[in-house]
């Protein structure tokens, strides 16, 4: 019997095996996932929330269970965003805000927001706009550091739901609109000529 037909003959007597073997090794892959430090995954079974699993190796029933969303849990900086403001003394102002945050319940994320991003920024336009219309335009650069507190514990109390920890606010900027500050040089022209 020549050699070509003894391998052939070994290969189709131990395909049953080669079979097994690989289906063993899948089974293990599937059961067996690896998340890594920087991610938290969702696990669904069936279409619903099953667990969570985070950093380092997890287990999961293969084929019932499976891995529906991987979520970072780094801290994530907003774009810088521009939004306009009326103090309480009727004076136009654009703040530039900046915003960092972090998810710390993947599964609220997951299941009770769409677009973490966006639901962030519209809550911080909103917090901004009424936080500088308590305020007189004079107030405004004085009192920064406690608009950043207010607007800091204001969204944390709105996207706490969401499982979003805010971790940072940041008003990079306070500017006032072309009309406005071309009235306040004006202003400040004509008493200097008085003087």
């Amino acid at each position: 019997m020549p050699i070509e037909e003894l391998i052939l003959n070994a290969i189709q007597g131990n395909i049953v095996y080669l079979l097994l073997a690989v289906l063993f090794v899948v089974l293990v892959l599937k059961a067996v996932p690896i998340v890594s430090q920087s991610e938290q995954h969702v696990i669904e079974c069936f279409g619903r929330l099953h667990s969570v699993l985070g950093p380092g190796i997890n287990s999961i029933i293969p084929f019932l269970d499976r891995v529906a969303h991987k979520i970072s849990i780094l801290e994530h900086q907003l774009p810088t965003a521009s939004q306009d403001a009326i103090t309480r003394d009727n004076v136009l102002v654009q703040i530039d805000t900046s915003i960092f945050h972090r998810i710390t319940e993947p599964e609220k994320t997951v299941y009770r927001i769409r677009d973490v991003d966006s639901a962030i920024s519209t809550t911080v336009v909103g917090i901004v706009r009424a936080e500088i219309g308590k305020m007189d335009l004079a107030e405004v650069p004085a009192n920064r550091t406690a608009l950043i507190t207010t607007v800091k514990k204001l969204v944390e109390g709105a996207v706490d739901e969401w499982g979003i920890e805010v971790t940072r606010v940041e008003i990079l900027d306070v500017n006032l609109d072309t009309a406005t500050r071309a009235a306040m040089m004006q202003q400040l022209n004509a008493h200097v000529v008085h003087k």
